[in-house]
């Protein structure tokens, strides 16, 4: 396998180096690290050269992650003695950004002559310099007379596992207009601050978090705007985004008018797209190259805080253009700005200098695993759909290990709120169908695992198969020994677990959820199974209790006629059914293991339970106390 070691010093979690290294891994790259956290320039210096002496794999490729401009020349000559390709994700100018963009020094100063240098050499001795925009790439090569076959363009990105549609929080008060960032001038906060002025009679309040260079001078501009609609907040960090952005009726992007503004799409945009909110942002060469005004995005033209006011009205009075620019934007960030999708022009380079990496069987599958303090048997879960492109895991709010499991595959972690046990899991598996990318889905319980043979059956279908399909799965008992259980009055048990995202409308009931497939959508049967293992009594009695107790709280409301039909009729219909299938388990000669009779007579037990305790004559405390 091609491996490619991410050089130089720089955090594992930033969203940029997130992304390059996604992406290769998607591709089928081994990766490794040379990655140093010393202080000082020629202690890092040191460190890495020592670092890299000691790597005894192989090294196909050298990524020099941003912002290591200044490693360069130590990276140009290791890189030689092994006769392999420099890359170097420059993104942008160090001179451009505080020259010409943030003003720090002037172009006279000698810092700026180093600046350049930095720039200049970094490019000259890179094989492969990776930029954001096309702008950008045109940027290098009339600057530092860069050869266009040297420059590849690689969008900015997100961090796809965190960024994701968050289900809709309603707000009492004024609609939200967010925006986030450092206090730079490209991002244009002076501007937002005049619209919030303009907008100072409607019924919006805009929210801005981050600090920054230009922080004083925006904090007194809002004085002297005498600014009642707008709020300040600390920066937060970046896996609480998200949470932030689902705040927001409305997302800012970038509104500065410097040279440097007109060429980049900032990290933001690709967040609050993913997230799938409406985006306002300035109409630049950049932004008109990479989105469509009213699709994508709505554009307005930088620095004019009238044009932005205006947008920001269009919106909050059109409802359904803002949800057709957030669906559209969405949509984008799905099909050209994910990882793999993002560094093809990179994989591209290397392919041509014979660096190919080893293909990777993944199957176009998202799996969907519901948890709450599901660390004694999520890994096990995790490690039965190997093979599978994208694995979210919808949280309750885990005390122990869950997430940490999750993480360390490399899922998707939605959480949802406070730690407790999911009360209303429809609701829970939409918000895994929103942030699916994937366009089949599968869905596991957190103690089921996929059999082998389920595993084969799903990859089959997902690659050789792109009509809508729904497929009901069947669920199987596991004894500790791994043998199956064979028979079992609820078998064969089979739900609509694997489909094609097209093929249904949604999730619906909050407990025993189950998808409502769109009309003329096949329903078929797969042959392989989940397997769960089987509880211990007590266990299982935990478990439905649970059940029970969210039953009981959404039958409150409820009339005699919906108990009499959903609860009485449906469940003596149901248990009368297994009671023949028991009888004949037990009375009849089976070849392989039964389910034990205390669990199936707990199953009874339940059936029982679930008609006393959602009974309109038993009303919960607080309903009494309310009536």
């Amino acid at each position: 396998m091609a491996t490619v070691c991410a050089f130089g010093s720089f955090d594992l979690v930033g969203a940029r180096s997130w992304v390059i290294r996604t992406g290769l891994q998607e591709a089928g790259y081994d990766l490794t690290f040379c990655n140093t956290s010393v202080r000082g320039f020629f202690a890092k210096m040191r460190d890495l050269t020592r670092r890299w002496r000691t790597m005894q794999n192989d090294v196909d490729a050298l990524y020099v992650v941003f912002p290591s401009h200044y490693y360069m020349p130590l990276a140009w000559r290791l890189a030689r003695r092994r006769r392999i390709p420099v890359i170097l994700d420059a993104i942008i100018s160090l001179y451009d950004t505080d020259v010409s963009d943030r003003r720090r020094v002037s172009r006279f100063h000698p810092k700026a002559w180093l600046l350049f240098a930095v720039d200049w050499l970094a490019c000259h001795l890179a094989d492969i310099i990776l930029v954001d925009t096309e702008e950008h790439r045109q940027y290098f090569m009339r600057t530092f007379s860069v050869p266009a076959c040297k420059i590849a363009i690689t969008p900015v990105g997100c961090r796809t596992d965190l960024f994701h549609p968050q289900p809709e929080r309603a707000h009492s008060g004024p609609r939200i207009i967010g925006f986030y960032g450092t206090f730079i001038p490209l991002q244009g906060i002076d501007t937002i601050l005049q619209a919030a002025k303009e907008l100072a009679n409607e019924d919006v309040r805009f929210v801005i978090l981050g600090k920054g260079q230009t922080y004083p001078a925006i904090q007194q501009l809002a004085q002297q705007l005498r600014l009642s609609n707008v709020e300040f907040r600390e920066s937060v960090p970046l896996e609480k985004l998200p949470d932030f952005i689902a705040e927001c009726d409305v997302c800012l992007g970038i509104f500065g008018t410097s040279p440097k503004a007109l060429r980049v799409i900032p990290h933001k945009a690709y967040e609050v797209l993913q997230c799938g909110k409406p985006l306002i942002t300035a109409r630049t060469p950049a932004s008109e190259r990479g989105l469509r005004d009213l699709e994508h995005a709505l554009l307005c033209n930088p620095g004019d805080s009238h044009d932005l006011a205006e947008k920001i009205r269009k919106l909050l009075r059109d409802p359904g253009l803002a949800k057709r620019i957030a669906d559209g934007g969405r949509s984008l960030a799905l099909k050209h700005f994910q990882p793999s999708t993002i560094i093809a022009p990179l994989v591209a380079g290397l392919k041509d200098r014979g660096i190919a990496p080893t293909p990777k069987d993944y199957a176009p599958i998202s799996v969907h695993i519901l948890t709450w303090n599901s660390g004694r048997t999520l890994e096990r879960t995790l490690k039965s759909v190997s093979g599978c492109k994208e694995i979210i895991v919808i949280d309750g709010g885990s005390t122990d290990s869950t997430v940490a499991i999750a993480k360390r595959f490399s899922a998707t972690v939605i959480p949802q709120g406070t730690p407790s046990p999911t009360i209303d899991f429809s609701r829970a598996r939409s918000a895994g169908l929103s942030a699916s990318t994937q366009p089949w889905i599968l869905v596991l319980d957190s103690d089921e695992a996929a059999s082998p043979r389920l595993l084969a059956e799903v990859k089959t279908i997902a690659h050789h198969h792109s009509d809508p399909a729904a497929y009901l799965v069947p669920r199987r008992y596991q004894m500790p020994d791994g043998s199956i259980i064979a028979h079992a009055s609820t078998y064969p048990n089979e739900r609509i677990y694997f489909f094609h995202r097209d093929a249904v409308e949604g999730w619906i009931k909050p407990v025993h959820e189950r998808v409502k497939l769109k009309p003329g959508v096949p329903l078929l049967h797969l042959n392989g199974a989940s397997l769960a293992p089987l509880p211990t009594v007590a266990e299982y009695k935990e478990k439905n209790l649970r059940y029970l107790a969210i039953e009981a709280m959404g039958s409150a409301k409820r009339g005699w006629g919906h108990w009499f039909r959903h609860r009485l009729l449906h469940t003596l219909r149901s248990r009368l059914i297994g009671t023949i299938r028991l009888l004949g388990i037990w009375l009849l000669p089976h070849d392989g293991k039964r389910l034990p009779l205390r669990f199936e007579l707990l199953r009874f037990w339940y059936g029982w339970r679930l008609i006393v305790d959602t009974c309109p004559l038993r009303r919960l405390p607080h309903d009494r106390d309310r009536s």
